[in-house]
Parts: structure tokens; C-alpha cells; sequence
């Protein structure tokens, strides 16, 4: 049998690629090695040891990816430039058009998914650690767990877990003081089989769907040993979008694939823990309904924190990830859009790189030039960093309104000279997508529910980042005050944590359940016109001139 096409061998808790945070240092090596008599190179990855199958004409991405878990975070397409590696040494194919056009030669790097083997050669993965908000602003509660009202038993320790698209993050949690004994994150492995909702629901559609059940349970299964579990879980609760939530069940997500995008968990699944594959016999899982679309439980917990937190209606909330999320809480409504903006923010952007340590979290234009801040090593931009460039760009007449650079700039400006960090005309574009996206979303909850929010919540890890005067200044937000602008962090994990601890958390999620409307923005006529003027980069119209308009 071919080594290369068997399956892959090191997909489990032994392989120190999966833990990036500890066991990944600087620039990996990793050598393809023929002769000795082997038709076949060998990839042997240092200072690992490892050697990995492979053949001459393969794509390097696909052997990447296939043994170690490497992102294609496009998968493979092409156009994200998130599979850069550099060549060392050694004999591959000519550069292909994807990346003679995006720049990628330019930085003396290649696509890997662009890349085939043709002999041995040498080449350095760039150190890519992952980073995020785990812990987010929590709600005072008393603890009175769920499970012991579920028929779960006696409460001992509840394990709340937000499946998201990128990461993974989870709390332990003692039931009965209410007390976070650990919190942590994983990557998402199935970040290897796509970056995005939508090439994870086409591999699922072309038969992947058990391999990306597979890696959902996979990342869990890191994250719980990452918690260090000392004990018998008793109850497990799982927030997530509901793509993710599909996978994770391995339901069919082909309602998800058209339009109206019909999730297919429409009621809590509350079972045995041990019927999802989890080892503790005596646990109960939960995992509460998607609200309509690709807005999942996730957002639930979104609004369960919110309302907890007492923060005052109406205010809206911007849940800023991989997978964005806006929603109109009235008091007398929950109205819920998804916008794919996390991809233009972050993988279609080609300095871009989302949340891994060494991304720009925000950039700032001075007298003496740029000033990046980082949580590292320099290496590309995460979103909240490409918005506070854009916000610079804007003021400083870099860029107008419109998104159009300056003649004089040849099309693109750096940022960073080593390693090389530019912002392209290209690269506004795809923001300026993000944030008509996202304006977009919020502009038409507010028409359909003819209430104004008095205050913006930002939520998740992107979001955690982003500044109050970048967002208001290219028109992220709605023209609310400083003091209404709220960061809260991971706020679907707030959420989980409070239906685990408390029943009358619990009870408020299956009530708000009634009220919540999902709003296709598809389905609006008007969207485009929306959406096109959303893609102006300036501050958005008072709120009482939009009111007006409403009337």
C-alpha cells in the first residue's frame, strides 16, 4: 500500500502540533528527503523528528495539511494566502497565477496549496501560535445547577464549552459554589479542512462530514484535557453556530446549504453525555436549538449574558468572529442576522492572519510613521488591527470615503518593512465588504423592529480588540456614545457557564427562545442597496435622522 494515501496516523492527543501554544517555536523546519533508495520524498519535520509521507506531484498543502493538521484556511482555493511557507532549498513548480497576482513571491514565500512536490527540498513554517478571550464579563449568580432539575443526578462539576468556528473555548466549573475552576481554549482542528463555515459545509456535503465530526470531537477532547478534569462531570453544555452544531451531532447540514437555510437542531438535545462519545457515564449533555440560519445557540448565550448582566434595552450586539453575529435585543424582541464578515476582516485579507500570536491587534499613524502593537513576534494583521489601519488610512487622507488610495501610493502602503506588512487596494476592498456586511445587518434589524439601540455590545475575541473611535469613524457601529459602546468578551461563554450554574438561567433561555427571530438578510429586497451603502467608510447617520426616516 502507498504510504501517503493511507489514513492520517496523528490526528490524536500525542501529536505536538495540536498543542501550537507550547511545542511550536520560532520558524519549524521541515525536510523532504529523497534518495536511499525511495521513489517517494519524505517530509521530516525539526526539531519534531517526524517524517512524513508523501510523492513527488503532490501539492505540499495537501501533505501539510493531511499529517500535521496545517491550515488551508481557504481550503486551498488559493486566494487567502494563509498557507504561506518558505522555500529553502529544493525543487518545486513554477509559481502559480493565485500567486504571482496576491504578492505572496514578494515576501520570498509560496502558497503551499500552490505547491507541488517535485524532489526534495527544505522549507520553514512560520510559528503560528493561537490566541483568544477565553473568560468574558460574567453575570452574578446563585448557584442552583440545571442538571439537578434534569434528572442528571446529584451536581458535582459542569463542563460549558463554545464550539466556535476558529477555537474552541471551555470553562470547568464547581456546581455547587459556582466557582471557574480552570478555563482554556483549543484550535479548532477542523480549521485544517477549511477557515470558514462555508468550505466546512461544502467538505461536509462532499463526504466529509464524519472526518469534520471527527475533529470536532477531537478539539474537545484536547480541551478537556487541557482543563486538567480532576473528577465526575456531571453536566456537559454546548454553545455553537449552527453549522457547528450540525457537525458536531454529524446531522445533515444540506438545509444549510440553501436557501432558507434551515438548521437542523431545532429543539434542546438534552441525552446521556455518553451518546455523544464522551466518557463520563453519568453526565448529561445539553445542547440548546439554532435560532434560524447559520445563528445558533451561540447567540442565545449571547442575549442570556446580556440580560443577566442587566446591560438596558434596547441596545445591539456584535458578536465579531469568524462567523458574525448582530443582534437587536428590544426587550419585547430578539432579533438575530449573521454576516460573513470575519473572513474579509482576517484570511481575505493577504497580510491578514486572525488570531494567532504575532497578529497586529492595532495599528496607529504618527509624525514618525506606524506603530503596531502586537501580542508578539510581528508576523500579519488580526481584524481588530486591519480596522484600526483602515480608521488611520481614513483620517489621515491615505484612502477617502470611497475606499480609493492615493495615486501617489502605487496601490499600497506599509505598514512594516521587516517582516514586510502592507495594506493593498485590494485589501480596503475586502474591509470595506466587512463592514458593509456588518453595517448592513445592523441597519436592517433596526428597520424591521423600528427601535433604536441605545448602546452597542461587542463581543468575542476580534471584537475584544476593536476601538470605540475606529469602529464609529468607517461606520462598524451606529452613532451611539462613548459610554454606550460595551466590550464584554466571550460572551457565548458567559452564557453557557450561567445555563449550567442556574436554572433560572436555564428557564430565561428556553422563554427568550419564543422571542427570537432569525431575519434572513438575503430575503430583503433592499439588502443590496444597503449593503452598497454600507461600503462608504464614514460615520453612519444620527440615530435621530434614521428615526425620522423610519417614521
Amino acid at each position: 500500500m502507498d504510504p501517503s494515501r493511507e489514513a492520517p496516523q496523528d490526528l490524536s492527543e500525542d501529536n505536538p502540533l495540536w498543542d501550537l501554544g507550547s511545542k511550536r517555536k520560532g520558524l519549524t523546519a521541515v525536510l523532504l528527503r529523497g534518495g536511499g533508495g525511495r521513489i517517494s520524498p519524505r517530509i521530516k519535520v525539526l526539531p519534531l523528528g517526524r517524517e512524513l509521507p508523501a510523492r513527488e506531484g503532490d501539492a505540499l498543502g495537501d501533505v501539510l495539511s493531511r499529517e500535521l493538521g496545517f491550515e488551508l484556511p481557504c481550503g486551498g482555493a488559493g486566494f487567502c494566502g494563509g498557507c504561506s511557507v518558505r522555500i529553502i532549498e529544493g525543487s518545486v513548480s513554477e509559481p502559480s497565477p493565485e500567486e504571482v497576482i496576491s504578492g505572496v513571491l514578494d515576501r520570498g514565500m509560496r502558497l503551499a496549496c500552490r505547491t507541488r512536490i517535485e524532489g526534495d527540498m527544505v522549507i520553514e513554517l512560520p510559528e503560528l501560535r493561537p490566541i483568544a478571550v477565553v473568560s468574558g464579563m460574567m453575570p452574578k449568580i446563585r448557584p442552583d445547577p440545571t442538571v439537578n432539575y434534569l434528572g442528571g443526578g446529584s451536581a458535582q462539576l459542569g463542563l460549558a464549552i463554545d464550539l466556535g468556528t476558529t477555537n474552541i473555548a471551555g470553562a470547568l466549573l464547581d456546581l455547587s459554589t459556582g466557582e471557574t475552576l480552570s478555563e482554556g481554549f483549543v484550535r479548532n482542528p477542523q480549521v485544517s479542512m477549511g477557515a470558514d463555515i462555508i468550505t466546512r459545509l461544502e467538505r461536509a456535503l462532499r463526504g466529509g462530514g464524519e472526518e469534520l465530526r471527527r475533529l470536532a470531537m477531537k478539539g474537545i477532547s484536547d480541551l478537556i484535557q487541557k482543563l486538567s478534569i480532576q473528577g465526575e462531570i456531571s453536566s456537559i453544555l454546548i454553545v455553537g453556530n449552527s453549522v457547528m452544531q450540525a457537525l458536531l451531532l454529524g446531522l445533515s447540514v444540506e438545509g444549510l446549504s440553501r436557501a432558507p437555510f434551515d438548521p437542523p437542531l431545532r429543539e434542546w438535545l438534552i441525552c446521556p453525555a455518553e451518546e455523544l462519545g464522551f466518557r463520563w457515564p453519568r453526565a448529561l449533555a445539553i445542547i440548546p436549538p439554532s435560532i434560524g440560519g447559520f445563528a445558533g445557540s451561540d447567540a442565545l448565550a449571547d442575549v442570556i449574558t446580556t440580560r443577566l448582566l442587566g446591560i438596558r434595552r434596547p441596545y445591539l450586539i456584535l458578536d465579531l468572529g469568524t462567523n458574525a453575529q448582530v443582534i437587536l435585543d428590544t426587550g419585547s424582541s430578539v432579533l438575530v442576522a449573521t454576516a460573513p464578515a470575519g473572513s474579509a476582516f482576517e484570511t481575505s485579507v493577504f497580510s491578514g492572519m486572525g488570531g494567532l500570536e504575532g497578529a497586529v491587534l492595532e495599528a496607529r499613524l504618527g509624525d514618525e510613521g506606524w506603530s503596531l502593537r502586537s501580542s508578539g513576534r510581528i508576523l500579519g494583521m488580526a481584524g481588530s488591527g486591519l480596522i484600526s489601519a483602515v480608521a488611520e488610512m481614513l483620517r489621515s487622507g491615505i484612502i477617502d470615503e470611497s475606499g480609493r488610495m492615493r495615486k501617489d501610493l502605487g496601490g499600497r502602503v506599509t505598514l512594516l518593512e521587516d517582516p514586510k506588512i502592507e495594506i493593498s487596494q485590494r485589501d480596503v476592498r475586502e474591509i470595506q465588504k466587512g463592514v458593509a456586511s456588518i453595517y448592513a445587518a445592523w441597519r436592517i434589524l433596526v428597520e424591521e423592529a423600528r427601535v433604536m439601540p441605545a448602546a452597542v455590545v461587542v463581543a468575542g475575541t476580534f471584537g475584544t480588540f476593536v476601538s470605540y473611535r475606529d469602529a464609529l469613524d468607517i461606520g462598524l457601529i451606529p452613532p451611539v456614545p462613548e459610554d454606550g459602546f460595551i466590550s464584554i468578551g466571550n460572551a457565548a461563554l458567559s452564557g453557557a457557564k450561567s445555563m449550567l450554574l442556574s436554572r433560572e438561567a436555564f428557564e430565561l433561555a428556553r422563554s427568550l427562545l419564543d422571542d427570537m427571530i432569525h431575519v434572513d438578510l438575503t430575503g430583503k429586497h433592499h439588502f443590496p442597496d444597503i449593503f452598497l451603502e454600507g461600503l462608504a467608510l464614514r460615520r453612519r447617520q444620527p440615530l435621530s435622522q434614521l428615526r425620522d426616516r423610519l417614521k
